[in-house]
């Protein structure tokens, strides 16, 4: 779905994601190029140290890499999944695995069953207390368990007070640590994604309209403002969205980028450095597929 220029070598990009400082882009022949804080050693590059160059990540055969702070998931092509987490990096034990997403502890793993299986957010030996996911008794010990919803396609987290789903029939539903999945009343959504840094999350509907919600995030409305229940979004004809921790980016189906929030050195390509309330076209890109 695009181009990235390592050493003038020109290498096709499956997906990436970022968060943070860190941020991992994995192309089609499986390897991941990673920079960033590396937090007890998320990253998966051998060390614990800050990776200012685009290193190889030690993983082979990624399909996709979902960061949070000190904590790593990673989709292989074969339907495992490896977490490093507080500088462990284990198997999951699970397989079957379609889309993953982490965030403050918290692992969500989507599989072709349409069932959804979370990981007990303490790690192995910091509680001794019963943990609980969407209302699930995931036990004490560092597992994964059966959260308890079905025929899902597509998974978000914020932490233990926010899970999402997207179910096969177009419908998102919520869950929260205590509380089971609830379906919010939107319809016809293709992805839900949520940002970790700023409490935002975004609802793509089929026909290119959005939905938005969060304590906080720049959402494009030309307003700063939380938007505690769902949202009609003002940009239209959306094929994918990237909220993070100061701006939001997204990509038209026509391949156009827009944005909106902080724009320091001219980050969000509108050739200002004027902080952008409402959406702005990305004039330093055009004819973007995805990301």
């Amino acid at each position: 779905i695009g181009r990235f220029y390592f050493s003038g070598e020109k290498m096709s990009i499956l997906n990436f994601h970022t968060i943070w400082d860190n941020c991992a882009v994995v192309f089609d022949d499986g390897s991941v190029k990673v920079r960033g804080r590396n937090d007890t050693g998320s990253l998966i590059v051998g060390h614990e140290d800050r990776v200012d160059d685009w290193t190889l990540m030690q993983l082979s055969g990624v399909k996709q890499v979902s960061l949070g702070h000190a904590l790593s998931a990673v989709l292989l092509s074969d339907g495992t999944l490896q977490v490093m987490e507080s500088g462990v990096l284990s198997d999951a034990g699970l397989t079957d695995v379609t889309h993953v997403v982490c965030a403050r502890g918290v692992v969500l793993a989507a599989l072709a069953d349409g069932t959804v299986q979370g990981k007990n957010p303490h790690g192995p030996g910091i509680s001794s207390n019963p943990v609980i996911l969407a209302g699930v008794d995931l036990g004490t010990a560092n597992i994964y368990g059966d959260l308890g919803i079905s025929d899902v396609v597509h998974v978000a987290v914020l932490s233990v007070e926010g899970m999402y789903a997207v179910k096969s029939d177009g419908t998102l539903w919520t869950a929260t640590q205590y509380e089971a999945w609830a379906d919010t009343g939107l319809t016809d959504v293709s992805k839900v994604i949520a940002d970790p840094t700023g409490a935002a999350v975004f609802a793509i509907h089929t026909d290119g309209s959005m939905s938005h919600r969060g304590s906080y995030g720049y959402f494009g409305t030309g307003v700063m403002a939380s938007a505690p229940e769902w949202e009609s979004n003002p940009l239209t004809d959306v094929k994918d969205v990237f909220p993070c921790e100061g701006a939001t980016v997204a990509i038209k189906n026509d391949g156009s980028v827009w944005a909106t929030g902080l724009n320091t050195n001219g980050y969000l390509g509108d050739g200002t450095t004027e902080e952008r309330l409402s959406w702005v076209r990305s004039t330093a890109l055009d004819n973007i597929q995805g990301a």
